[in-house]
């Protein structure tokens, strides 16, 4: 079986299917994994050959998208037009590669889509090569108005395809978001378990050797800590004062973003480094909300802090703390105060803890990513019925 893979251009997102990629490849499946030409090495470090799409990074779309409401500052933005330019930002990046992606598969001949939940140009190959197409997520699923917006910003670029975007629904959506976590009005899922992968790298001694005392992670991850986002430097400003003379050490993992402010004296600077290795020695971690990272820590048990600044960051801030594994803080909440607080709580609250370890547990029962590939294999035979046999809960 031949397996077309797509992703948002996001490094979070093209992390995300890594793992299930490699199961398939296990399997005995070709996988190709088709990037904008930013991301072609991270996609190629992962082991997996990658095709090349027209140069796009999602940062950089968002944040031309919503640079009229961060002047006016996000929290104060009316939640519509926040999902409208949400609408265009990806109708935009959809837009940029299709004709590539389109032209892979027209080339390429795959037996199977495998589509990133919210990049949608995926469905669009699918449509006009009539391809099967399944599609992974974190939770990131659309449905009801939301859905419908965006299936009507699609418009154009689809018809000018000779598609339809009300009839690109995917065969089989694989959720790597734990059920306590997910929004159990959206569709039938396959949940499979999220396993990290959060790219390569040294990890250095000191994360490896016991910590003399408490860690706590701060992380804005791959779209808030690009270089040039104009969200980063207010929220580093108000952790960095939260965490000043505190008795933890803080490891401030940056990205690519510069800090304008002085560093307190128990803050360690690191840039790129996998999570999954760096967590098991923290006792918190305070992040922008993004899933790979909210997921990472989940797996890991640690108890968060979540900063929500954009789309479905949001969404996954309020699940992450229904669940009590952890807190969070809106854009207008997010003082120095606050923040310090919050991470007392944190790191002194058995509550807490033992939330964290219950969602822990929780991801750890479910099915591995092996455990979908026959329902991929059969959706790409086009036994549609076998296809629908879920898996996990």
């Amino acid at each position: 079986m031949k397996v077309l893979l797509t992703a948002c251009p996001s490094q979070g997102h093209l992390f995300l299917p890594v793992p299930l990629a490699w199961a398939l490849r296990n399997s005995g499946h070709e996988v190709l994994y088709a990037l904008p030409d930013s991301y072609l090495a991270a996609g190629s470090a992962a082991g997996l050959p990658t095709a090349r799409l027209a140069d796009l990074r999602m940062d950089e779309v968002m944040t031309r998208a919503f640079a009229p409401l961060l002047r006016q500052g996000l929290a104060a933005a009316d939640p519509a037009e926040r999902n409208r330019r949400s609408v265009l930002a990806f109708a935009e990046m959809a837009e940029t590669i299709s004709d590539d992606l389109v032209g892979i598969a027209r080339a390429w001949s795959p037996d199977l889509i495998l589509a990133g939940a919210l990049e949608f140009a995926g469905p669009l190959a699918a449509a006009v090569t009539d391809t099967p197409l399944a599609t992974y997520g974190w939770g990131t699923w659309l449905s009801g108005p939301a859905d419908a917006a965006m299936r009507a910003g699609l418009g154009d670029l689809y018809g000018r395809f000779g598609a339809d975007p009300a009839k690109t629904d995917p065969q089989i959506r694989v959720d790597m978001c734990p059920p306590r976590l997910a929004d159990a009005s959206l569709p039938p899922l396959h949940h499979i378990r999220y396993i990290p992968y959060n790219g390569t790298g040294t990890i250095p001694d000191w994360v490896l050797r016991p910590a003399p005392r408490a860690r706590v992670c701060v992380t804005l991850g791959s779209s808030v800590g690009a270089a040039g986002n104009p969200l980063a430097s207010p929220l580093l400003s108000a952790v960095l004062a939260a965490v000043d003379g505190q008795d933890f050490d803080v490891i401030l993992a940056l990205g690519e973003v510069e800090v304008e402010v002085r560093l307190p004296d128990n803050v360690r600077v690191v840039r790129w480094l996998p999570l999954a290795q760096m967590l098991p020695s923290c006792a918190a971690i305070v992040h922008h909300g993004g899933y790979g990272t909210g997921l990472t820590a989940a797996i890991n048990a640690v108890p968060q802090l979540v900063l929500p600044q954009v789309g479905d960051s949001f969404r996954l801030a309020d699940r992450i703390a229904a669940a009590g594994a952890g807190i969070q803080l809106m854009p207008a909440d997010v003082e120095p105060g606050r923040v310090r607080d919050a991470l007392s709580e944190l790191r002194h609250s058995e509550q807490r803890r033992d939330a964290a370890v219950a969602l822990q547990a929780d991801i750890a029962a479910l099915p591995g990513p092996a455990q979908v590939v026959p329902a991929l294999e059969a959706l790409a035979r086009g036994e549609l019925a076998a296809a629908g046999t879920r898996t996990g809960r």
